[in-house]
């Protein structure tokens, strides 16, 4: 090797002449061509058109509405709300799951199991590990 040849000659050097004016290598794009196609406009469109079908989606769409029927609920409905969360799932909201979680005289412990194991972003949250440490007839 002669002293002008250099020892490592990058695979990628954009716009940089490290060793020599003949030695040069523009590194190609590992974006995809439609990503770096994409304005702001069209990013912000796309984020809010997702934010709408996530509210759509999530409690089915009316998070008071399901939380009312959760809280409404009596013991001898537990089948059915059981149903109901099962049916929404897994796009219940935290609000749901705790509300779901509290009510130990409708929903016994295996059937808010098989809630909480179809929502499993539940797991992840706080205010309902929190709601379930505090119930009286722990899950199995």
């Amino acid at each position: 090797m002669s002293e002008d040849t250099p020892e490592y000659v990058p695979a990628c050097n954009i716009n940089v002449n490290l060793f020599h004016d003949t030695i040069h290598n523009d590194c190609l794009s590992t974006l995809d061509e439609d990503l770096m196609n994409l304005s702001v406009t069209t990013i912000d469109v796309e984020i809010s058109t997702n934010s709408v079908l996530l509210i759509a989606v999530t409690d089915g769409g009316d998070t008071e509405a399901l939380n009312q029927t959760v809280e409404e609920t009596e013991e001898n409905e537990a089948l059915l709300l059981r149903d109901k969360l099962l049916l929404e799932s897994p796009f219940l909201s935290d609000t749901v799951m705790v509300n779901s979680t509290t009510s130990e005289g409708v929903l016994p412990s295996i059937m808010v199991k098989e809630v909480l194991a179809s929502n499993p972003k539940a797991a992840k949250s706080d205010k309902v590990q929190e709601a379930l440490d505090n119930r009286t007839n722990q899950l199995p």
